[in-house]
C-alpha cells in the first residue's frame, strides 16, 4: 500500500458573495441604528430612528415588531439567545423581548436617570445596565433579583464587558474603570488618562498555551492609545501608541491567541501581537481605505476571516494570510457610509449598517449540506437555493438551480426527486429538466435524522424508527403503500438506506434487515458477530453488497446472496464516509475525517485467494472538505468555503482523466 499526494482542483473564489436581503431606511428610519444577530444565527434584531424594533429571520422575513417609546441606543442578546434586551434614549427601563414567547416586558431599574449601557453575561443569567449618572444595576433573569450599585462612578457609564469568570468591567466618562462580581461586589478600580471606550476582556499572548481565563482588560483610551490592564499584574499596565499617520483609533478586536486588529481614522488597518516579546511590533499594516476611515472591524472565528468596513464597502481578509484582501462587497448608491457590522456566529451572514439607516445582509458562507445519487449530487447554493450537478458534466450551464421553501437542515436526492427538510417537516420536489415543482409536503412523528429516496419510495429515519412510504401520494389512499419499521418494540434502528429494490436498515443489536419493495416483505436478516451494534450502512447501487461500520469502528462487507460477511483490512477508526465508485462496481473509497486521507479499496468477491478486499493506496489531499461521491476514481466534494473540489485518487492517476473545473 502506497501513500501519495493527490491532484486537487477547486473552483475559483474564496468566499460566497451574495446579497440576501436589504432593510431600507423607510422601514427603520434614516440615521444610525443598532443591529445584532442572536447566538444561534437565526434572528437579526434591528432598531433605528423610527422607534421600532424589528426581528428578522435569515431570509429577511419579519418575525416580530415592537413599538418603543424612544430611539434604541443599545441592544444585546443573552448567551442562550432566549431574550433580547434593549435600552432607549431618555428612559430608565429595560425592554426584554422573549424569542420563544414572542412577547416583551419591561424592567424598572428604579433609577431616575436615563440609561447608557447594557450587556449580558457570557456565562450566566446576569444583565448589566449602566446609567448616564454612573450608576449600575445587575439583573438576574432567573431569580429576577436586582442588585443596584451606586456611588462608584460620577459620570456616564460608557462601556463594559463580561469575562468567562463572570466578572464585569465597567468604564465611565469620569476616567475610571471598575471590576465587579456577578453579585455586584467591586473588586477593582483604576484611573486612566482619557475616557475609556470599547472595554473588552481577553488574554494576552504568552509562552504557555492560552488558559481562556480572560484576565486582561483592554480599552480604547480616548481614541489615542490602547490600554492593557492585567488583573494578574496590576502594577504594570501597558499603553500602546501607534504611528501618527494612522490617525485616531476607531475600532479594535481581539482574535486568536492574544492577537489584536485595529482600525484607524485615516483608513489604516493594523495587526499586532500582545506577547511581551512582541509588544510594539506590527505584524501587518495596510491603508485599506484611501479617503475615509475604518469605521468597524468584525471577526468571524467560524470562517477565520475579518471584515473591515468604511466608505461604501466591506473588505474581507483571511487571518492566516494578511497579504491581500480576498473579497470586497461594494454598496452602490446613495446609502451613506458603512458604519457598523454584525456577523452571524456560523459565519453565514454578515449585516452592514449605514449612516443613512440601511442594513445590507450578505451571504458569506453556504452551509455544507449535500446529497448524491449515482453521478448526480445536490448542495445548497444559497440559504434557500439548491444546485444539482452531474459530476460527468463539467459545464456549469448544465446545473439545475432550484429555489426551495425553507432553509433546509438536510437534503436527499433520488433519480427524479429532491427532498429538503427541517426538523420533522419535509418537502419533495421533482428536479428533472422542465419538471421542477413541489409534489408533496410531509410531517413525520419525530425529528428526521436522515432521509433516503429511490424512484418511487422514501424512507425517513426518525427517533430510531423508519417510515417507508411512496414519494407521490396516490389518488386512492388504499393504493399507497406505507409501513413503519421495526415491528418489535425492543428494536432500535440506527441507520438505513434505500436502493431500487430494497430498504436496508441496521440496529443497535447488530442486525441488518433487507425489506424487498416489490413483494413488500422481509427478505433476509443478518446478525453481526456478538451482537455488536451497527452505526452506518453503505450499500452499493443495487444493494447486493453493503459495507457497514460497527460500534467498534471496524468496517465489514456483507453479501446477502450467500450471507457472508468479510472484514475490511486496514480500516481506519476515523473513517467518516464510504463511497462506492459509480462507474466501477468493485472499487470503493473510504474518506477519513475532513477528507485529509482517502483510502482506495478493490473488492474481488470471486478472488481465488482469501483476500477479497484489498487496500491498494492512500491518497493525501490538503483541502479541508466534505466528500460526496466517487466516479471513475475521482472524488467530488465540497471545500469548507462551499466550493466544489475534485480529487483524482492516486490509484487512478494513470487510468482516469482529470477534468478541470471551468
Amino acid at each position: 500500500m502506497v501513500t501519495t499526494k493527490a491532484q486537487v482542483k477547486q473552483e475559483k473564489g474564496r468566499i460566497v458573495k451574495k446579497e440576501l436581503f436589504t432593510i431600507d431606511a423607510k422601514t427603520i428610519g434614516a440615521g444610525s441604528l443598532k443591529c445584532s444577530w442572536d447566538p444561534s444565527g437565526a434572528y437579526l434584531a434591528v432598531s433605528g430612528q423610527n422607534k421600532l424594533l424589528h426581528i428578522y429571520d435569515r431570509s429577511g422575513q419579519v418575525i416580530d415588531e415592537l413599538s418603543l417609546s424612544g430611539v434604541c441606543i443599545g441592544l444585546d442578546w443573552d448567551k442562550d439567545g432566549e431574550v433580547l434586551s434593549l435600552i432607549e434614549s431618555g428612559s430608565n427601563v429595560v425592554t426584554i423581548w422573549n424569542k420563544n414567547l414572542r412577547k416583551s416586558q419591561t424592567i424598572d431599574t428604579t433609577f431616575k436617570e436615563g440609561l447608557s449601557f447594557l450587556s449580558w453575561s457570557k456565562v450566566g443569567p446576569q444583565l448589566a445596565v449602566g446609567t448616564i449618572k454612573g450608576n449600575l444595576l445587575i439583573y438576574n433573569k432567573r431569580t429576577q433579583r436586582k442588585i443596584p450599585v451606586t456611588g462608584k462612578h460620577s459620570k456616564r457609564i460608557a462601556t463594559g464587558a463580561w469575562n468567562l469568570k463572570n466578572f464585569l468591567a465597567i468604564g465611565s466618562e469620569d476616567k475610571t474603570v471598575s471590576v465587579y462580581s456577578a453579585e455586584g461586589e467591586c473588586t477593582e478600580t483604576t484611573s486612566v488618562k482619557n475616557e475609556p471606550l470599547d472595554i473588552m476582556f481577553s488574554e494576552m499572548k504568552a509562552d504557555k498555551k492560552a488558559t481562556k481565563q480572560e484576565n486582561t482588560i483592554s480599552l480604547n483610551m480616548g481614541r489615542k492609545t490602547i490600554y492593557l490592564y492585567n488583573l494578574s499584574d496590576r502594577d504594570n499596565p501597558i499603553e500602546l501608541a501607534f504611528q501618527p499617520k494612522y490617525g485616531t483609533i476607531t475600532s479594535y478586536r481581539w482574535f486568536g491567541d492574544g492577537f489584536m486588529m485595529l482600525g484607524f481614522s485615516e483608513g489604516y488597518f493594523v495587526v499586532i501581537s500582545t506577547h511581551m516579546k512582541e509588544i510594539g511590533q506590527e505584524l501587518f499594516s495596510s491603508k485599506v481605505f484611501q479617503t475615509g476611515a475604518v469605521t468597524d472591524i468584525c471577526y468571524s472565528p467560524a470562517l477565520r476571516r475579518t471584515a473591515i468596513c468604511g466608505e461604501n464597502s466591506i473588505k474581507i481578509m483571511e487571518v492566516s494570510n494578511w497579504k491581500q484582501i480576498t473579497d470586497t462587497f461594494t454598496i452602490e448608491g446613495n446609502y451613506g457610509t458603512c458604519e457598523s457590522m454584525t456577523w452571524s456566529r456560523d459565519g453565514a451572514i454578515i449585516s452592514v449598517a449605514t449612516t443613512q439607516g440601511h442594513v445590507f445582509n450578505f451571504l458569506t458562507k453556504v452551509p455544507l449540506i449535500n446529497a448524491c445519487y449515482g453521478s448526480k449530487w445536490a448542495r445548497l447554493s444559497s440559504l434557500r437555493s439548491v444546485c444539482i450537478s452531474d459530476c460527468l458534466i463539467t459545464q456549469q450551464t448544465s446545473d439545475i438551480d432550484m429555489d426551495v421553501a425553507i432553509e433546509p437542515q438536510f437534503l436527499s436526492l433520488g433519480p427524479a426527486h429532491l427532498a429538503i427538510g427541517r426538523n420533522n417537516h419535509v418537502w419533495f420536489y421533482t428536479y428533472l429538466e422542465g419538471k421542477q415543482q413541489l409534489v408533496r409536503e410531509n410531517e413525520y412523528l419525530g425529528t428526521v435524522d436522515s432521509l433516503y429516496l429511490n424512484d418511487t419510495y422514501v424512507a425517513a429515519l426518525a427517533e430510531n424508527r423508519v417510515q417507508l412510504h411512496m414519494i407521490v401520494e396516490t389518488k386512492d389512499s388504499e393504493d399507497e403503500r406505507s409501513r413503519m419499521f421495526p415491528d418489535g418494540e425492543d428494536i432500535r434502528i440506527t441507520c438505513a438506506e434505500l436502493t431500487k429494490d430494497f430498504l436496508i436498515y441496521a440496529t443497535t443489536k447488530g442486525s441488518i434487515f433487507y425489506f424487498l419493495l416489490d413483494d413488500w416483505l422481509m427478505a433476509t436478516e443478518y446478525k453481526h458477530d456478538k451482537g455488536i451494534g451497527i452505526k452506518k450502512l453503505y450499500p452499493n447501487n443495487s444493494g447486493t453488497r453493503v459495507l457497514f461500520i460497527d460500534d467498534n469502528n471496524e468496517g465489514w462487507i456483507y453479501t446477502p446472496v450467500n450471507d457472508q460477511c468479510v472484514k475490511v483490512p486496514g480500516f481506519s477508526p476515523t473513517i467518516s464516509r464510504i463511497m462506492w465508485d459509480a462507474a466501477d462496481w468493485g472499487f470503493f473509497c473510504a474518506a477519513e475525517g475532513s477528507c485529509s486521507k482517502l483510502y482506495s479499496y478493490i473488492y474481488s468477491p470471486h478472488a481465488v485467494s482469501n483476500n477479497s478486499i484489498n487496500l491498494i493506496e492512500t491518497t493525501k489531499q490538503p483541502v479541508v472538505a466534505v466528500p460526496v461521491l466517487t466516479h471513475n476514481g475521482v472524488v467530488t466534494g465540497q471545500a469548507d468555503n462551499g466550493n466544489t473540489i475534485r480529487v483524482t485518487l492516486t490509484s487512478h492517476d494513470n487510468i482516469a482523466p482529470f477534468n478541470t473545473l471551468p
